[in-house]
């Protein structure tokens, strides 16, 4: 037995170092970063491999190939594909953010909300799961260190250029109040408190209009505030609820519950027909 705990701890230091020598070292973890952050509960190097497919696969619309275009373009396109994606990947750097089955993944060239968007609208329309190894894929659009002042001014600067908030102020010409909520987490930290995020918040949407409403059952966009160790990560997303929180491991498994939901009343109905066809014979 003590041979075997002994193995077994070896190899898991090894797996450890391993998973140190794939993050970037050349890029540190900041303020102003856009990106990606993810949750894992499994190998790292199955993860990455996974996370890079998904990025890689819906950062921009393939366009579609008519019949009668010449082997010659068809063979431009694939290579100039293939160099966006060598070009993408190179852009992209993986940083540990200090927390537990938590990384960051630094791509400023994306749209981060698109991408992610377009992963879960692709899991609701297929209702199929698209992955094993990420579980929470969330956009994020700025970070920022963790202290309220600095938190105010990333949200005036990341927000104030979004369409939804723009549409909103009560200076525009057509302004559109909507329904919101703020999902506050944090993890290694201690400097800022729910109730601060709540009020910062909160402010920031009565100052560019009284009639937006804090809606926690049904909200059109949900302004999420995760806090690990010394950064803010500031994400701004709608279908929160309807994406299982973009967990995508849950989102998956939402669809699976139907399936077999479904096959179970058909089963019953087929019992109920056949019980019905024995007592009509009889």
């Amino acid at each position: 037995m003590g041979n075997k705990r002994k193995y077994f701890a070896k190899n898991s230091q090894k797996s450890n170092k391993k998973s140190k020598y794939m993050f970037d070292e050349k890029v540190q973890l900041g303020p102003c970063m856009k990106g990606f952050l993810i949750t894992y509960n499994c190998k790292f190097t199955f993860l990455i491999n996974e996370a890079r497919k998904l990025i890689q696969q819906f950062s921009g619309e393939t366009e579609s190939q008519s019949e009668n275009t010449k082997s010659d373009d068809i063979e431009k396109k694939l290579q100039e594909e293939l160099n966006s994606l060598n070009a993408l990947d190179k852009q992209m750097s993986i940083l540990d953010t200090g927390a537990k089955y938590t990384i960051f993944i630094n791509q400023p060239e994306l749209d981060s909300n698109q991408v992610v968007r377009s992963i879960f609208e692709h899991v609701e329309k297929t209702k199929k799961p698209i992955g094993r190894f990420v579980q929470r894929f969330l956009p994020v659009l700025n970070t920022c260190k963790t202290y309220l002042e600095e938190l105010d001014k990333c949200l005036n600067i990341t927000l104030d250029e979004l369409y939804p908030v723009k549409s909103s102020c009560e200076s525009a010409l057509e302004s559109k109040a909507f329904k919101y909520c703020c999902v506050f987490k944090s993890s290694n930290n201690n400097v800022l408190s729910r109730d601060e995020v709540f009020k910062l918040v909160g402010s920031y949407m009565q100052s560019k209009n009284k009639l937006n409403k804090v809606d926690f059952d049904n909200p059109d966009y949900v302004i999420v505030i995760n806090v690990i160790c010394s950064l803010c990560y500031i994400s701004f997303v709608d279908k929160y609820f309807e994406f299982r929180k973009y967990n995508l491991i849950e989102m998956g498994a939402k669809f699976n519950k139907v399936e077999i939901k479904s096959l179970n009343e058909e089963t019953n109905q087929d019992k109920v027909k056949h019980f019905d066809n024995s007592g009509t014979n009889s």
